[in-house]
């Protein structure tokens, strides 16, 4: 594997707020640092002022295969195809045929598996998928998992793994196909686990008083994600056979345990159990609600005067003394909303209004979905295939910025395909 592959550590943005996925893909993506193209939030790239590497290929003729690529957007890119990470706020997927197949699976990742699918919506999913030849033993394997998390929610979390492999199919099938040249596979499954489940991988490094929510404490996500995700590495060590063939594995960056909240009950993570009807039980005048990843989400309201007074209103809720949001404006029409409190929280605490009236049950409506266990570091992980070797001079250089990747990829394209 040596000969086939050589190894170089990528350095991103030093300050831990900008080490969040959704900035730092745009920075893969765009050559771009944070201070140069600015996305600071999860879906926010319709406002992403840089071409990204599909979008610069395309000017060149060359067609691109998006597959979840995060806080991405199609862009002024020419044909080809581009499937929306599922946390996307337009979720515009190309070609229209595969839309309902997005929406099949953005609607379980944001809502977190909390909300039924409806056989509508599978008929039509299934339908798209017929033209991916996705494997009847994983349509099983989805089955079986649904009937799982049925009898037990502590189930849950083996679905983000298999929805890996399942974007993982339409890869295989798409790359079969050789329709394109440049292709996209992104999988986040793993880093979910790491960010939530630490602590069943290394129980050793933490206080067993506190277990994950979400998951039994025999439960190991982070291994089952290894396996599934060894399935895709030894698939992309085939494709290196290929010297016509490039590509890159990155991480962008990687994580560490999380240790520092462990003597005070851990970092905890409260989600809605349902958005909308949060927003209506409050009687809030809006266009949209939009759940993001985790504890997140945005609110449209197209009036500016009702989107200051939501604004307002929203941030001067309370549980217990501390307030129940973060709120902050995120473009002309929306607010992008993190749920604050992170401690324990007790069943019978009240969320309170400025005014304090009692706005309702806390746990009515959150739900404790994680105790944060890893955290974000900078450095990651960048392997590239033995055909781009000449794009790096000098042999003995093992670091290199993130915004690098870009320029690496425009480089070292020059007629050949490329997977990335």
């Amino acid at each position: 594997m040596n000969k086939q592959w050589r190894y170089i550590e990528t350095v991103s943005e030093q300050k831990y707020e900008h080490i969040e996925p959704w900035i730092q893909w745009i920075t893969a993506h765009t050559g771009k640092t944070f201070a140069e193209h600015g996305v600071f939030r999860l879906s926010d790239a319709v406002n992403l002022g840089h071409p990204q590497i599909w979008e610069t290929l395309s000017d060149y003729k060359v067609e691109s295969c998006i597959l979840g690529s995060m806080n991405a957007v199609r862009g002024d890119a020419q044909g080809g195809l581009f499937f929306p990470d599922p946390w996307s706020k337009e979720g515009k997927a190309y070609p229209a045929a595969i839309q309902p197949l997005w929406n099949l699976i953005s609607k379980k990742v944001q809502t977190h598996a909390t909300q039924p699918i409806m056989k509508k919506d599978i008929v039509k999913a299934l339908q798209a998928c017929l033209r991916f030849r996705i494997p009847v033993s994983l349509y099983a394997k989805i089955a079986r998992q649904m009937l799982k998390q049925k009898i037990n929610a502590k189930n849950k979390w083996r679905l983000a793994g298999l929805f890996d492999l399942f974007l993982f199919q339409i890869f295989k099938c798409l790359v079969k196909k050789n329709d394109h040249q440049f292709y996209t596979l992104f999988l986040n499954a793993n880093a979910h686990y790491q960010h939530h489940f630490w602590r069943n991988f290394q129980p050793e490094l933490f206080n067993d008083a506190i277990q994950a929510p979400d998951c039994l404490p025999q439960h190991d996500p982070i291994t089952f994600g290894y396996k599934i995700y060894d399935k895709v590495i030894g698939y992309i060590l085939k494709l290196a056979k290929d010297p016509n063939t490039l590509i890159i594995v990155s991480s962008a960056f990687s994580q560490e345990p999380f240790l520092k909240e462990e003597a005070n009950g851990g970092m905890n993570y409260y989600r809605l159990y349902d958005h909308q009807a949060f927003a209506e039980h409050l009687n809030l005048d809006y266009d949209r609600v939009l759940p993001m990843m985790s504890r997140d989400w945005q609110l449209e309201v197209n009036n500016p005067t009702q989107l200051q007074q939501t604004q307002t209103f929203l941030s001067g809720l309370q549980v217990n003394g501390d307030a129940l949001f973060n709120v902050s404006q995120n473009s002309h029409n929306s607010l992008f909303i993190e749920t604050a409190v992170t401690r324990g929280s007790q069943q019978d605490e009240k969320i309170m209004d400025a005014q304090g009236h009692v706005i309702g049950d806390f746990h009515q409506f959150f739900h404790n979905t994680a105790v944060k266990s890893g955290s974000h570091v900078s450095e990651g992980s960048l392997w590239i295939s033995e055909s781009f070797k000449q794009a790096c001079a000098n042999d003995e250089y093992q670091q290199m910025p993130l915004t690098e990747i870009y320029n690496l990829t425009l480089d070292n394209f020059k007629n050949k395909e490329v997977t990335f």
